[in-house]
């Protein structure tokens, strides 16, 4: 018995679906594992083995990165609207962004490829940051608290900034209250709004 996985993200059913190039995560009984492996080859895709008691660990890994990048996304477009930005407009804006984030971690890694105030010790900017920080929900304070933490580690790995400077920026991102602040940014439509930047 054997099991196996693509690690695609197929958002819509579609006739033409391409798995050429698609990692398959298998793992089971060695003979069945073989054949499973030699059909991924026939399609075009990469054969991983991964061990069976990790099935549930390896699923999370690709929901985390996948799924939750979803969500995450979707709270970035949804904080665009103190800028009088719909989610839409907000996508346009920043997906070029987006995109070329991935694509240099798909070329640097993670400790190379990490940019912005983090990376740099760029307090100042932080503090401006945290400002604007308060007009937002709770939990997206505290998502982008512990991601800046995260930061400020692959920063350390990176050496452009020193550990006095993640105690600092550790310090700033702990001064955040855990409630929510109201604040202009979130008054009115935003999708019922022109915006300056898009039409």
């Amino acid at each position: 018995m054997a099991s196996i996985h693509p690690l695609a993200s197929v958002a819509a059913p579609r006739p033409d679906v391409e798995f050429r190039g698609t990692p398959f995560a298998i793992e089971g009984a060695p003979k069945a594992v073989r054949v499973l492996r030699g059909m991924v080859l026939d399609i075009g895709g990469l054969p991983v083995t991964i061990p069976r008691e990790a099935k549930a660990l390896y699923h999370l890994i690709a929901c985390i990165l996948s799924n939750d990048l979803v969500a995450f996304l979707a709270c970035g477009f949804e904080s665009a609207r103190g800028l009088g930005l719909g989610p839409r407009q907000a996508a346009r804006l920043y997906l070029p962004l987006i995109r070329g984030t991935v694509e240099n971690v798909a070329g640097l890694g993670p400790v190379k490829a990490l940019t912005g105030p983090v990376s740099r010790g760029d307090i100042a900017t932080l503090r401006l940051h945290t400002e604007a920080l308060r007009t937002l929900p709770a939990d997206v304070r505290r998502l982008h608290r512990i991601l800046a933490l995260r930061s400020a580690r692959l920063a350390l790995q990176a050496r452009t900034i020193t550990p006095e400077l993640a105690a600092r920026t550790a310090r700033l991102l702990g001064a955040l209250p855990s409630s929510r602040c109201s604040g202009k940014l979130h008054s009115g439509n935003a999708e019922g709004r022109q915006s300056t930047v898009f039409g």
